[in-house]
């Protein structure tokens, strides 16, 4: 950057930047909160329905038939997996823009 290539400025663009995060936090609390809802129903799953995928009241516990529940032709039983999905590449994102802020951080600064 102009005739001293060792020295850097980079803007922190620090109210954009928290208010990015804020919204991402907002966001991943949003898909977290419909997923435990999604469970809870699950959960309280009786009668006729229970019988057709007696395991869908126990996904919080056997991650395997979470996981396999994305199959099924059942209406609502794969939500949890589609929630927790979304869930984990949500926070994927919202941890990757941190990394950055990491960068910056080792910079050395006069």
């Amino acid at each position: 950057m102009g005739g001293y290539p060792e020295m850097a400025i980079f803007r922190r663009f620090r109210n954009a930047g928290a208010l990015d995060l804020l919204y991402r936090q907002i966001e991943l609390q949003h898909v977290i909160q419909e997923w435990a809802t999604t469970a809870e129903i699950d959960q309280q799953i009786q009668g006729p329905r229970r019988a057709q995928d007696p395991l869908r009241n126990e996904f919080d516990r056997l991650f395997d038939e979470l996981r396999r529940s994305i199959h099924s032709e059942e209406p609502g039983v794969g939500n949890q997996w589609r929630r927790w999905s979304e869930i984990s590449e949500k926070l994927g994102a919202y941890c990757k823009s941190f990394a950055p802020i990491r960068q910056l951080k080792v910079l050395r600064v006069f």
